[in-house]
């Protein structure tokens, strides 16, 4: 399996950006063949290494004729920023459109998934963009952001959050996913996991029943916020797109 890390010059965010890719080994490609690719968020403080250091990307892959792709988005909850840069246009539009013209990805059959954070931002980017994307999931997702608007008195969550929506924490209906959800005839199946134990539990729980319009999966188990969970809901996830393919 190749590991490819990248850093080039976001036109976008106008400053240069790394990102890593697994994908099969070269020499292992047949003649025009085109890949599957799906792009994999961190969660809040992390990277575009997460998934390859902390989690089991590496290992979870190997199994899949697959392109993954990590970006690292910082502290942007993916959003195109009311106080910094528009982070939503960078991973949704500017990687796809990097990443693809450089690699043999089947742009037919595009995913995208995330942890915490990255769980917001890959239901944003998909639920903003159904046509795009063959699935998407999140695994222990901010998947009621307005609520958090009510805590911003919380000096963790006022530095996280001012930078995006500004001072007034007001969520306009583009970062919403209750009120994205509910503007476009979606089809585009969803894959939601969280642990029982988990501070954000209630989020995920609350958008499975406030979308029963979606078509949605909903995993919950025992357990906290944590790589243990991710990793086995990454690896449950890869294995439905791959029944998907076959």
């Amino acid at each position: 399996m190749n590991v490819i890390n990248i850093e080039f010059l976001s036109e976008v965010l106008n400053s240069r950006k790394k990102l890593n890719i697994l994908m099969p080994e070269f020499s292992e490609l047949k003649q025009n063949e085109k890949l599957p690719i799906i792009y994999c968020l961190h969660g809040l403080t992390g990277n575009c290494d997460d998934w390859l250091i902390s989690g089991g990307a590496k290992e979870i892959f190997k199994n899949y004729r697959f392109i993954a792709v990590f970006p690292s988005a910082d502290n942007s909850f993916y959003c195109n920023m009311k106080n910094g840069y528009k982070y939503f246009d960078y991973i949704a539009y500017e990687i796809p459109k990097y990443v693809e013209s450089l690699f043999p990805a089947d742009t037919s059959k595009r995913y995208i998934a995330g942890l915490s954070m990255g769980g917001y931002g890959a239901l944003k980017i998909a639920l903003s963009n159904p046509e795009r994307y063959k699935a998407a999931a999140s695994f222990s997702g901010v998947l009621d952001i307005a609520s958090l608007s009510g805590r911003m008195k919380e000096e963790d969550i006022r530095s996280a959050l001012v930078p995006c929506f500004g001072e007034e924490m007001v969520v306009p209906d583009n970062s919403d996913l209750f009120k994205l959800a509910k503007n476009k005839n979606m089809d585009i199946p969803i894959y939601v996991s969280c642990g029982t134990e988990d501070l954000l539990y209630e989020q995920s729980a609350k958008f499975v029943e406030g979308n029963s319009q979606l078509k949605i999966k909903f995993i919950s188990e025992p357990g906290d916020h944590e790589w243990k969970l991710w990793n086995l809901n990454l690896a449950r996830f890869m294995e439905e797109i791959n029944k998907s393919l076959v």
